[in-house]
Order: C-alpha cells, then structure tokens, then sequence
C-alpha cells in the first residue's frame, strides 16, 4: 500500500474506550460489540476466540 499510495497516512490506536465515529474521533473502528449510535453501519468481519485464564 505504501508503494501505491505515498501520501496516506494510517496512525493506530488500541484502546479499551470506544470512540465516537460520528463525533470524526476516529474514521475507523474494529469492535468487539454493535455501536450504540443507530445511524452507524455494521460490518461482521469474522469471529475471535475469547478464553479466560487463570493460575
């Protein structure tokens, strides 16, 4: 992608908060719940694993 499109820049942040999308705080999201805002579209992407560990 860098090769293809030099002048895109992608800064990724990992946060347990969710961000509001429709406030412009992030223009993309990957999340673990459905978004509480009605007028946002949801994309199920796949499925992950979830495990609880303990000693």
């Amino acid at each position: 992608m860098r090769q293809t499109l030099p002048d895109v820049v992608v800064d990724l942040l990992v946060s347990n908060s969710v961000s509001n999308l429709l406030m412009r705080e992030a223009d993309m999201a990957l999340r673990m719940v459905r978004p509480e805002q009605r007028s946002m579209v949801a994309k199920h992407i796949g499925q992950v694993a979830l495990r609880a560990c303990a000693s």
